[in-house]
């Protein structure tokens, strides 16, 4: 038998985009990485969540039967309240949540949805959001436009230029934002721009998409980092939130996410929900339970709930504490530019402003590596 010399995958590249996730002793380090680190470098470790785990483990009543296919209902109950409070469409029982793979996997679950009921496959991203959300859509056919919602030259969201994007979009067209989602900007919107914004969707009919990736770590309030969904509610608009707890819990190897759908009643509500779970049986059958059984716990004892809120409030704090300093010592250096967009930006992520030249210094003199979609442009 003739043996093949060719391999079927020969035409296959490189993909560097991940080559290097952490800090290496005297080697590059990649200030790239979707967590919270501590002093030196670990991840860390929420007391809670230790508390919870060794609880579990001692609870014999505990089994690894599958999960319903929409997931743990304690936890998406709970995942349903933090968003949505007591609005109408948690009242009148139009609202839905499905537990996903983190908000990304919820993404995914609702680009199948929206493209197969609503024949949507066009979709506006912000250009704070990193290259895998775009390609979350990419990937099942949708034509990614850009929202130019960080303004570069100004290091500051660019109000108006959002607004002129959202206007000149076909009515019933889709769009994400971000309310404290994975903003490579870590710049947000206020509750009075986002007024503004909501507005103009109502009056294009545009179906949004809210992205909440880091509960708690924005703002000093849970309540204010689901404002836009909680307002949505109020004026009874059909929209979409994702959101995941792996950055707010530590909880970055669980991937405990969740996909809420709020529609006009509860009839309506019933049916998407059968065809959300049609569409997650075709891609992963049901979601796993340990990271969500961690967060029901969390979320559903108030004992809990009041501890998590103190760690998210040190660890704000910390952010605070880390960008002034940084600030500072950019300031009395003499650094030229203005660095003033550090203070504002809040949780995780932080657009720096470097430019291409001071980026490809850092890289070569100090092996300092930084992700271009980190400073939102391009080089």
């Amino acid at each position: 038998m003739k043996k093949y010399r060719m391999s079927f995958f020969e035409q296959v590249e490189l993909d560097s985009t991940f080559a290097i996730d952490k800090p290496k002793p005297n080697g590059p380090h990649s200030f790239s990485i979707e967590e919270y680190l501590l002093e030196d470098g670990s991840v860390m470790s929420f007391p809670i969540v230790h508390a919870i785990q060794t609880s579990m483990a001692q609870d014999t009543s505990l089994d690894h039967e599958y999960l319903p296919i929409a997931g743990l209902e304690s936890f998406t109950k709970a995942s349903m309240k933090l968003v949505l409070g007591n609005t109408s469409a948690v009242v009148e029982n139009r609202a839905v949540t499905i537990q996903t793979l983190s908000d990304a996997g919820g993404l995914r679950v609702a680009a199948e949805f929206l493209n197969k009921f609503l024949r949507l496959n066009v979709i506006s991203i912000p250009n704070t959001m990193p290259k895998e959300i775009h390609e979350v859509f990419e990937s099942r056919g949708y034509i990614v436009h850009t929202i130019p919602y960080w303004n570069e030259a100004k290091k500051i969201i660019d109000v108006e230029a959002i607004k002129y994007h959202l206007s000149v979009l076909n009515d019933g067209g889709l769009v994400l934002l971000e309310n404290c989602g994975r903003n490579w900007s870590g710049d947000y919107l206020s509750e009075s721009e986002w007024n503004e914004i909501i507005k103009l969707i109502l009056e294009k009919n545009l179906f949004l998409i809210l992205n909440a990736a880091q509960d708690g770590l924005c703002y000093t309030d849970l309540k204010i980092d689901h404002y836009p969904a909680r307002k949505l509610a109020e004026y009874d608009a059909e929209f979409i939130i994702t959101q995941c707890f792996d950055r707010s819990l530590g909880l970055y190897s669980e991937r405990v996410g969740s996909m809420t759908l709020v529609v006009k009643d509860t009839i309506t509500m019933s049916n998407c929900k059968s065809q959300v779970e049609r569409i997650i049986r075709a891609l992963y059958s049901n979601p796993p339970s340990h990271g969500a059984r961690i967060v029901s716990y969390v979320l559903n004892n108030a004992s809990f709930l009041r501890e998590w809120k103190a760690n998210l409030k040190l660890i704000r704090m910390r952010l605070k504490s880390i960008r002034k300093e940084f600030y500072e010592k950019l300031r009395l250096k003499g650094t030229p530019g203005n660095w003033d967009h550090l203070l504002r930006q809040r949780g995780l992520y932080s657009a720096l402003g470097l430019t291409c030249n001071q980026e490809s210094w850092l890289k070569e003199n100090k092996s300092i590596i930084i992700k271009k979609f980190i400073n939102i442009r391009n080089c």
